[in-house]
C-alpha cells in the first residue's frame, strides 16, 4: 500500500470514533499469494458495513469496516493464501457467488438458514449472537416470561439479521418493522410500541448513537441464541485446504476467545461514546 493509500485509510479510521473498535478492510491484496476471495454481512454492523464514500468531483471510494478484521488478518497472515475481500450493496448476490464458488469464503453465517444452503459450515462457530428484548426500565416487571411478550406490542429494525429459525419464533409476536432507530426509539417512549426485539450488539450500537444506552433495559438472558459460524464454497477449488485450515484455526479456544474480547472492547467503546451523546427528546 502506497503512503497515500494509508494516510486516506488512517483518516477513515479516525472517523469511525467507535467503530475503530471493528477495522476497516485493507482493499489492495497480497500479489504474491493464492487467492482467496471472501465477504461477509454488508449492512449489519458490528459484522460487516460496506459503503461508497462521495469524494466530490465525479470520485468515490469503496470502505468496508468489520469486527472480523483482525480474525481474517491473523488467520491469513501465516498461510500461503491471500486474502481478497468482495463486497458490493447486494448481500444475496454475494451469496450466491458463495455457493457457485466464485467467492470462496464467507465470515458469519446462521445454521439453518435457507439462504445459506449448499455452504459448509466452520464448526465451532465464531460467537453466539443473543437476540435481546429492549424495553423502558419502568416497564421490565411486565414481562416474567417470553409468552408475556404476546400480550404486548413489538418492533424489529428492519436491518437486523436473524437466523430463519428465530423469523419462525417471530411470526407469534407480530413485530411492526422500523428501519430509522430515531423513530423506533420514539415508539418505545411513546407506547406506540412496548418492546423491542434485537440482535444484542446491533441493539447496542443504535441505542449507543442515540445517547441512550444507560437510559434502556436489555435484558440480561438471551432470548434466543445464533452462533455464527464461517461458511465456505462448496465449489471453490480451494475447499479441502480452507476447511482444513479454518477448523485449525477455530477449534483454539484462544482464537475465539480473542474474537469475543474484541466485540466486548467495541461494546464498552459504543457505551462511553453513549455517555457523550445529548439523547433525543420523545414527546407524542
Amino acid at each position: 500500500m502506497n503512503c497515500w493509500k494509508k494516510i486516506l485509510m488512517l483518516l477513515f479510521l479516525g472517523l469511525l470514533g467507535p467503530q475503530n473498535a471493528w477495522a476497516v478492510v485493507d482493499f489492495t491484496p497480497d500479489k504474491n499469494k493464492t487467492d482467496i476471495r471472501y465477504t461477509s454481512f454488508m449492512d449489519y454492523p458490528p459484522f460487516g458495513v460496506y459503503t461508497i464514500r462521495d469524494l466530490g468531483f465525479g470520485q468515490s471510494r469503496n470502505e468496508y469496516a468489520t469486527i472480523f478484521h483482525e480474525l481474517i488478518e491473523d488467520f491469513f497472515k501465516n498461510s500461503s493464501m491471500r486474502s481478497e475481500f468482495v463486497g458490493n450493496t447486494d448481500y444475496s448476490d454475494l451469496v450466491r457467488q458463495v455457493r457457485a464458488g466464485d467467492i470462496d469464503v464467507i465470515f458469519g453465517i446462521y445454521y439453518g438458514t435457507k439462504i445459506y444452503d449448499g455452504l459448509d459450515y466452520v464448526m465451532p462457530a465464531i460467537i453466539d449472537n443473543p437476540v435481546t428484548i429492549i424495553m423502558l426500565p419502568e416497564r421490565v416487571g411486565e414481562v416474567k416470561q417470553l409468552a408475556d411478550l404476546q400480550k404486548l406490542k413489538g418492533a424489529k429494525f428492519s436491518d437486523d439479521r436473524f437466523s430463519d429459525y428465530v423469523n419462525g419464533e417471530f411470526e407469534k409476536f407480530k413485530l411492526q418493522t422500523e428501519s430509522d432507530p430515531t423513530q423506533m426509539f420514539k415508539k418505545l417512549y411513546t407506547r406506540e410500541i412496548d418492546y423491542i426485539l434485537a440482535s444484542y450488539y446491533l441493539g447496542v450500537i443504535k441505542a449507543s448513537d442515540l445517547g441512550l444506552r444507560g437510559k434502556l433495559s436489555f435484558s440480561k438472558q438471551a432470548i434466543w441464541n445464533m452462533p455464527l459460524f464461517i461458511g465456505v464454497s462448496k465449489a471453490s477449488e480451494y475447499h479441502d485446504s480452507l476447511m482444513r485450515s479454518l477448523i485449525v484455526y477455530i477449534e483454539k479456544k484462544e482464537n475465539r476467545d480473542k474474537f469475543a474480547r474484541e466485540l466486548q472492547e467495541m461494546v464498552r467503546k459504543y457505551e462511553q461514546k453513549s455517555m457523550q451523546t445529548v439523547p433525543p427528546v420523545f414527546t407524542e
